[in-house]
Formats: C-alpha cells, structure tokens, sequence
C-alpha cells in the first residue's frame, strides 16, 4: 500500500534526513532482535533458529573443553536467544520449527551435564 508524502527528521548533527518507508510487515533489526511494525515474528524465529542451529554446529563439529562449551552457551548463545523473548509473541508454527534447533542445543547439554555430574 502506497502511502503519500515524505517525512523529514533532523538527526544528531542537525542534518535533514528523509525517512525511509516500509511495509509495516517488514522487521528491521532494533535494540538487537528483529521486529515489525504489524507484530510478525518470523524473522526473528528464523533468526534464533540459525544461532541455536550455528551453536549445535560448531559445538558438535568443535574441539572445545565441555567447560569452555558450557561457558559460552551461558554467556553468549543463550543470552542472544533469551534477550529477545519477553518482546515477542511466537506463534505455534514458530515454535515448530525452533524446537529441532533448541533439542539439539538439550541433547549436546544434556551430554555436557552429564560429564559434569558424572553420570
């Protein structure tokens, strides 16, 4: 849908700047997760889906310490997939195709965790 007119903003420097128009279905990335005007959530999903899925990769793939592995999921990985959530409203379908990403992520825990208790 065509919108008439342009917007005008000064930015820090006091400069004119024209603002960009978008559809309100399409997420750009602000304050560090992806969102839409219209409330759309799948660029977001899809991209918590690659993190978690690029983490099992690399993990599985990895020569790291379980400690170290253990270490960067709490501190990054996890972080960059929690950050965003109270922000979003996933839909079912959303979920559905997070969770092969995230039961990957439980497994490999769950075989770090185990060496860690030493079961």
């Amino acid at each position: 849908m065509e919108t008439p007119g342009q917007l005008l903003v000064n930015d820090i420097a006091s400069n004119r700047k024209w603002v960009m128009r978008m559809e309100t279905s399409v997420a750009e990335e602000t304050l560090g997760f992806f969102l839409a005007p219209s409330g759309d959530t799948n660029r977001q999903a899809e991209n918590m889906e690659e993190k978690a899925r690029s983490w099992v990769e690399q993990m599985a793939a990895g020569k790291l310490a379980k400690m170290e592995a253990w270490t960067m999921l709490q501190t990054t990985t996890w972080r960059k997939l929690s950050y965003p959530l109270p922000a979003l409203n996933l839909t079912k379908y959303n979920v559905k195709t997070l969770w092969p990403s995230f039961s990957g992520m439980c497994f490999l825990l769950s075989e770090y965790v185990g060496t860690f208790l030493g079961v």
